[in-house]
């Protein structure tokens, strides 16, 4: 019995089939595979083997990795940036009211001036968003997690205020309906859900 240990997406007769099904191939003989008859067994030519690992990150990156979530994402070199060149559809940040500015960071002391929410997240994201229609492409409902660290109460009306200027971009909920957006924004952490609800 044969099994596939992953799949490539792709309609029938196209590149991606031709290398999930050298994929497969290729991981059944490992499978199968007792000193060294494992070449003697393989049907496809080894530089089709190495064609299909070299494509194979493009085919992933392609769809776009809807499971992976970068957590803690400011810490990266390029906060967004690598998470969204990797193929996320999630990121997390953690924000604290600091001044008036929802800066940033996981620790107070951490916290720089200029690394606000809209400045890393909010606003690359709208760029993005007017220049592709989407963030990753179809297939990918595009979540930002927003971990509120500092006071639920003040944080949230600046937080509510400024995610009203990116209303364009983002899903909206109502009572009895859901306006889907290019981003998702989820709410964790200190937080009133009795403000946030009215």
């Amino acid at each position: 019995m044969s099994r596939a240990f992953f799949r490539v997406a792709g309609s029938r007769g196209t590149v991606s089939d031709t290398i999930q099904s050298i994929g497969n191939q290729f991981v059944r003989g490992v499978l199968a595979s007792s000193e060294g008859s494992f070449l003697k067994t393989l049907t496809v030519p080894w530089p089709i083997i190495v064609l299909f690992l070299l494509l194979l990150p493009f085919q992933v990156l392609a769809q776009g990795l809807t499971g992976a979530h970068a957590h803690n994402d400011y810490y990266h070199p390029r906060p967004l940036l690598d998470a969204l060149s990797h193929g996320f559809c999630s990121v997390e940040a953690d924000i604290f009211l600091v001044d008036g500015q929802l800066l940033v960071g996981h620790d107070e002391e951490e916290l720089i001036r200029g690394r606000t929410l809209e400045a890393l997240y909010l606003e690359p994201l709208r760029q993005r968003v007017g220049q592709r229609g989407s963030v990753q492409g179809q297939g990918c409902d595009f979540s930002l997690l927003i971990d509120v660290k500092s006071d639920g109460n003040q944080t949230w009306e600046q937080l509510e205020t400024l995610l009203g200027e990116y209303r364009s971009i983002l899903t909206q909920f109502s009572d009895d309906e859901v306006q889907k957006g290019a981003v998702t924004v989820l709410i964790s952490g200190n937080r009133s859900a009795s403000r946030m609800l009215r």
